[in-house]
């Protein structure tokens, strides 16, 4: 939203213009030598007075209600305390030179002669004291500048926003507007505004650590969004280290409109700007970071004041902290504080997220400077007598005065009351660990969240190195059904890393697989499968369907079609299935089924007399929903490798035949589990091609008494036909008796007893 300066009350307007009418009116040798001087004399500072350059401060007024900077006058007057030291005005001079405290000429301001403005000096006649404030003293109006600023290699999102505008609709915009991705977590960056320097050390664990959490877990990065201080080092690290797809680049700058060089270009509805991030070296205003992907450009009516920006970005953390994790999971966005350099505020900064419940995290770069050493050295010390050289070295820092820098360790002593939520990373040191790991360990940790969140987090980022070394340690206690539950969602969420974790600490596959489990496993998305539900049942499935295990057993022997009978859909399972479960919830699944075979069979009364699941299900569940990574991972589980593989390719075969046929997206493969099929044969050939052979003629039980060769064949696999393995079998198999080899395998297995008699 724009900020427009309001109009005065009609009766200070004339009060105040009466006023100065009645001034006298002198002139001064110093300044009528130059009207040029004192141009540029505004132009360097808005602090001095017109007449004779001395500072002008008011105790009594301030700036924009959200600005904490209290030595900046309420306006920086035509006159001031002392004014007979002033030898002359200039009354020429006296609108267009001096400022409102909004930070804009008086020349800028919308008024005529008839109507100053109220940034005028009180009149003292009338008695009247009036505060200037964004909420008297500013309107509202629809926002005149949005759309892509143009950084010549890379165009960005912006929107120019009213400070107090609702941190939901700006999380709205971004989500669906801009079409950014949903955090899994909010970096955010505080530190030095001015520019100042890092050792090439500590740019680099700071620039590579922060691209690197950010980009393996899918966060979002706040910053001020300038060119200048830690948002610099920001957006240098997203160009040195981040990745070029810009729906990747999740970096937002926060930034105040009114310091922004060169705003007015931006102002423009849907428009495409270009943007020159070089700015005036005179200049007090700041240029955009051509590096960040996304701006919300903050509005309060002033013009070249910081500040403005801090409440609305706290409010935006704290309504991103509202958002899940991930879809499946219960756990909210987690936000963490990255501190590098910064001057007196970032404590108060560190204090406030500190301070909140639950308490957000803080990681500080040590090594950086100012703001961050302080906080590090604090955090390290024991001793409890460091007060006066603490506080020495406080004023040394800052260049505070006594009474200030006291003030200062005090809000540094209560940040340490919450030490355990601050983290402090030495980039200097060897023992470390990777800074993106250390970032999220504390993360992690400085939340206070149980295991189980703590485990939800490590999986929304899929970091399962994280998990293993901070959450899944020894000794730790979980509640009953926490890791099955931490299963179902890694496998739900394709996080294969962390099945293979979960899977090598100890989870068995056959007492977590249940019949609801593999249910809810296919239930989770099944868009493809209710259309081959719906062609192998010849019906049409009403809305809100469940698939039911039973479904799926006739989903694979429909698509591996000839003989073929899975185990879901057997007489025994069946019975036992319709036991257990509700009437209701498998009616549908046994529609196309004799009556005569729903016979419930006495003595089941629960799972344990279904068939125990194993990695095979697991398997086909992965296969079926076309998960590609995690079905090539528990293919390398269990036994019968060869037959799996084979399976594989002639369900993938079928679902893309199936594809076709309905005018579905045909994203199918079977190439990489065939020539897996025909590498483990060719490798068995080599070392035994007696029980290579062998392999492709035995009956397998878990599919349907099927053989390799029985499999391969269906599934119309040449180059496992064509194996010189499957050759020779197959000229064995028509020479007969007549082949001199003696493959005993082939023969007739006739019982011993049969041959004694």
């Amino acid at each position: 939203m724009k900020i427009n300066v309001l109009k005065h009350n009609q009766q200070i307007r004339n009060s105040q213009k009466a006023c100065f009418l009645k001034r006298e009116i002198h002139r001064s040798s110093k300044v009528v030598s130059s009207s040029l001087s004192l141009v540029c004399l505004w132009s360097v500072s808005a602090w001095l007075c017109v007449t004779c350059s001395c500072s002008y401060s008011s105790s009594s007024a301030i700036g924009s209600g959200r600005t904490r900077d209290s030595s900046l006058p309420l306006c920086l007057a035509l006159a001031h305390t002392g004014a007979e030291l002033c030898s002359d005005w200039l009354w020429r001079d006296v609108f267009i030179l001096t400022r409102c405290c909004c930070g804009r000429l008086m020349g800028e301001h919308l008024w005529h002669d008839s109507n100053p403005p109220i940034s005028l000096q009180p009149v003292a006649e009338l008695d009247v004291e009036e505060t200037w404030s964004v909420e008297l003293h500013t309107s509202v109006s629809p926002t005149d500048a949005y759309g892509t600023v143009d950084f010549q290699d890379a165009a960005m999102r912006y929107v120019r926003v009213a400070v107090d505008s609702k941190p939901e609709v700006l999380l709205q915009l971004m989500l669906r507007e801009w079409q950014m991705e949903r955090p899994k977590l909010l970096l955010s960056i505080h530190g030095g505004s001015e520019n100042f320097s890092l050792s090439p050390k500590v740019k680099q664990t700071f620039s590579k650590g922060l691209i690197t959490a950010a980009l393996s877990t899918g966060a979002w990065i706040l910053s001020d969004g300038i060119n200048t201080g830690v948002s610099k080092y920001v957006g240098e690290a997203v160009k040195t280290f981040g990745s070029h797809d810009l729906r990747k680049r999740n970096t937002v700058g926060i930034t105040p409109w009114g310091v922004i060089d060169n705003n007015t270009d931006l102002i423009g509805r849907d428009a495409f700007r270009p943007y020159y991030p070089v700015g005036n070296p005179f200049s007090k205003r700041s240029c955009l970071s051509g590096f960040h992907s996304h701006f919300l450009l903050v509005d309060d009516g002033t013009q070249g004041k910081h500040g403005c920006q801090h409440g609305l970005r706290q409010k935006l953390e704290k309504q991103i902290q509202l958002q899940k994790i991930h879809p499946r999971l219960n756990q909210g966005v987690p936000v963490v504080c990255v501190v590098v350099e910064g001057g007196p505020a970032i404590v108060s900064t560190v204090l406030d997220y500190v301070s909140r419940a639950p308490p957000v995290p803080v990681f500080v770069f040590e090594g950086s400077g100012r703001a961050a050493d302080l906080l590090a050295f604090l955090h390290k010390q024991l001793e409890t007598d460091i007060e006066e050289d603490f506080l020495a070295r406080i004023g040394d820092v800052f260049a505070l005065d006594m009474a200030e820098a006291t003030n200062l360790y005090a809000l540094l002593l209560q940040c340490m009351e919450h030490r355990r939520s601050i983290t402090i990373f030495d980039s200097e040191s060897e023992d470390q660990v990777t800074p993106d790991a250390a970032i999220l360990t504390a993360t992690l940790k400085g939340t206070k969240a149980s295991p189980a969140e703590q485990l939800s987090m490590a999986l929304a980022w899929d970091r399962a190195d994280i998990a293993l070394k901070d959450v899944l340690w020894n000794g730790q206690h979980w509640q009953m059904g926490s890791l099955e539950q931490a299963m179902l969602d890694a496998l739900v969420m394709d996080r294969v890393n962390f099945v293979k974790m979960l899977i090598d600490n100890g989870m068995t596959i056959s007492c977590f697989l249940t019949v609801e489990r593999l249910e809810d496993l296919y239930n989770s998305t099944r868009c493809f499968l209710l259309h081959l539900v719906e062609d192998a049942k010849k019906t049409s499935l009403p809305q809100g369907y469940r698939l039911s295990i039973i479904d799926i057993g006739l989903v694979i022997e429909y698509l591996i079609g000839g003989a073929y009978r899975s185990t879901y859909t057997r007489k025994h399972f069946r019975a036992a299935y319709s036991h257990i479960f509700p009437t209701h919830i498998i009616k549908s699944a046994f529609l196309f089924l004799r009556r005569a075979e729903r016979t419930v069979l006495p003595g089941l009364t629960d799972l344990s007399c279904l068939v125990p699941f194993n990695f095979n299900d697991l398997f086909v569940w992965a296969v079926l929903q076309q998960r590609q990574q995690m079905a090539l991972f528990l293919w390398q589980h269990a036994e019968e490798a060869l037959a799996r593989a084979i399976v594989a390719c002639k369900l993938y075969r079928s679902m893309a035949f199936e594809a076709r046929q309905s005018s579905m997206d045909d994203d199918m493969t079977e190439r990489d589990f065939g020539q897996l099929a025909v590498d483990m044969l060719d490798c068995a050939f080599q070392q035994n091609k007696q029980m290579a052979m062998k392999l492709l003629t035995t009956e397998m039980e878990a599919w349907s008494h099927f053989t390799c060769l029985q499999m391969a064949v269906s599934a119309s696999h040449i180059p496992f036909v064509s194996h010189s393995s499957t050759q020779t079998l197959l000229t064995d198999l028509w020479t007969g008796t007549l082949n001199m080899r003696k493959n005993s395998f082939l023969k007739p297995n006739i019982p011993q007893e049969q041959i004694t008699q």
